[in-house]
């Protein structure tokens, strides 16, 4: 397993001289989903970070810690950053999002974009009509502190995020402790394709519950300015060539 601290030089992706600056420190959720985080190799989140010093001449620290421990260490002004963060009001107190000049979130310089969907026993009734899930009365599964917790709530939803990480998440519903789950969809892929009694036993309903966009939350303490340049990087690196070879490692096994 790759180091949970991690820098450009201990991942050895990039042969360049950065300048002798204070390193850029962001953290990252340690029970992330695939493909942004893994728990073997840097997760695709990771990879633009580090892109992102790449692009600024500037190094970049990553630590993996769990979702509460980042975004309270950040609120601490302990990082400079949190990795792949959705909006959330309550977070502007102690964290900046890239907005537009209509002061509207600013959807270019996100990291990914991420559909949550709806995983069921093969033959189970519970579905996601549009609105809401069906039947009122079905307990769902969702990760921890994860934003659909909030939105299923608020539906009249009975949720269970009582576990981290989407493997857990869907071992929930197979064991009959919950009805379904809901994830992300390109997690409960690759734990369907990495555990074969999921494919054979779970379903995933084509119609998203939800679709959202994560971002590089910085502390205020970066000031307007550097942001803003973090932020332009984050869109450039999105889509840059480099990136698109280290996705192509990343599917590869790299």
């Amino acid at each position: 397993m790759w180091k949970k601290i991690v820098s450009l030089s201990a991942l050895a992706l990039f042969s360049l001289s950065l300048c002798a600056q204070e390193a850029l420190n962001f953290c990252y959720n340690e029970a992330g989903s695939y493909p942004w985080q893994a728990p073997d190799r840097p997760g695709l989140s990771s990879r633009i970070a580090l892109l992102v010093g790449v692009q600024l001449g500037q190094p970049v620290t990553l630590t993996a810690l769990p979702w509460q421990r980042c975004v309270n260490e950040l609120q601490k002004g302990h990082f400079h950053g949190v990795l792949g963060a959705s909006y959330k009001a309550e977070r502007l107190v102690f964290g900046q999002y890239p907005l537009d000049d209509k002061g509207r979130l600013d959807h270019r310089k996100r990291m990914f974009s991420e559909a949550y969907v709806l995983v069921r026993p093969k033959g189970s009734q519970v579905s996601w009509d549009g609105k809401a899930v069906q039947p009122p009365g079905a307990t769902i599964a969702a990760n921890h502190q994860f934003s659909v917790v909030d939105l299923l709530r608020a539906l009249g939803t009975k949720v269970d995020d009582g576990t981290r990480g989407t493997e857990l998440t869907l071992r929930k519903v197979l064991l009959k402790r919950a009805d379904a789950a809901v994830v992300q969809l390109n997690g409960a892929k690759f734990e369907f394709e990495k555990h074969p009694e999921f494919a054979d036993t779970l379903e995933i309903q084509p119609l998203p519950v939800d679709e959202k966009d994560y971002y590089l939350v910085l502390g205020h303490a970066l000031g307007p300015a550097l942001s803003k340049r973090i932020w332009d990087a984050v869109e450039r690196v999105r889509e840059s060539k480099s990136y698109a070879a280290q996705q192509k490692a990343f599917f590869s096994g790299q």
